[in-house]
Parts: C-alpha cells; structure tokens; sequence
C-alpha cells in the first residue's frame, strides 16, 4: 500500500495551515486525518521535508497519542521510503519549543537527508 492510499487518508483538500503559513496542495504528498507531509520551502539538503500535525499546536507534547503515533508512523514511511529510492539515511529532528530551534509554532517533524545531493539508483540511465 502506497503513502497516500492508507485506508485513514482523507481527500486532499486545496490547502492547510503550517502555523500561520498556508500551504497550497502542490507541496503537499501526504494528507491524513492527523497528520500531513510537505516539502520544506527553506530546506537545508536536497529532499528535506517536513510531517507534521493538522491541528495547530506549538509543541509534540500537545498532540494527542493518535496524533504522535500518525506523526512517527507517517515519518517512518517516509524514510523507508527514501532509502528505497534514493538510499540514504535521514535525520529526523524535532524542534520543540523555541529554545531548541523551532521557527514555526506549529508540532511538526524535519526529515533530511545524509546526501549533498539526492539522486536515484538509475540516474545514469536516464
């Protein structure tokens, strides 16, 4: 089963909110009932993105247990997914809280990369 065909997806809407940031449809690749994926307007390596919540709270410890387990199970495919791809290792960070980096008051996750540059197994071939 594919990211975007888990049975708890909802239909993907035009756009959401990232903080006070709307997000328009076409930087979206996941949307779940909890949890959407995007990618990074200001990323800092090549296929950085980020998982975060639908509801709008500033800090991973306002989210609802649903909400996290969403949040870890959405990220964990991501990953597999890259390594399946593009096979490289991630860092998945979470800013919490202001003092720890957070730009965003908005609970969400970093997923980026271990490469300068992402590139696929058949890139010679094409």
């Amino acid at each position: 089963m594919s990211i975007m065909q888990q049975p708890n997806s909802q239909k993907l809407t035009n756009e959401v909110m990232f903080g006070t940031h709307l997000i328009s449809s076409n930087q979206i690749f996941v949307l779940r009932k909890n949890v959407f994926a995007m990618v990074n307007y200001k990323p800092f390596a090549a296929g950085h993105v980020l998982v975060c919540s639908r509801r709008i709270v500033p800090k991973i410890q306002d989210l609802t247990e649903i909400e996290i387990l969403d949040l870890f199970i959405t990220a964990q495919e991501i990953v597999r997914k890259m390594y399946a791809i593009y096979k490289v290792s991630c860092q998945m960070v979470i800013q919490n809280g202001i003092e720890a980096g957070q730009t965003v008051k908005h609970a969400h996750m970093h997923i980026i990369p271990n490469s300068t540059r992402v590139e696929r197994e058949d890139d010679d071939k094409r």
